[in-house]
């Protein structure tokens, strides 16, 4: 299924779909000013893109090549619509056959 495709990818970290990670642009960009601080994104992070900064109580994204290609589970979850990803059509242009 497409989880299990995404998490296997994500363990073999060093390419998607025959593209090295590195050079696609997939991971979250954090809006402070609309960030509330529920910690939906950090807590629900499987492969923990984000570190907690106590200070301004929002996320850090940490560690962007971390973030599954095509994931936007954090985005989706966020009630204030702080996160935000690429538009999901640019990974077309990343797909080898």
């Amino acid at each position: 299924n497409m989880f299990n495709n995404m998490v296997s990818q994500f363990l073999s970290m060093s390419t998607w779909r025959g593209v090295p990670r590195e050079i696609i642009p997939w991971y979250p960009t954090v809006i402070d000013e609309l960030c509330n601080g529920c910690q939906k994104c950090f807590r629900m992070c499987p492969t923990k893109v984000y570190e907690w900064n106590e200070e301004k109580s929002v996320p850090i994204v940490r560690d962007p090549l971390k973030c599954i290609v095509g994931c936007s589970n954090c985005a989706n979850a966020c009630p204030t619509k702080a996160i935000m990803f690429p538009p999901i059509e640019i990974l077309s242009s990343f797909e080898r056959f």
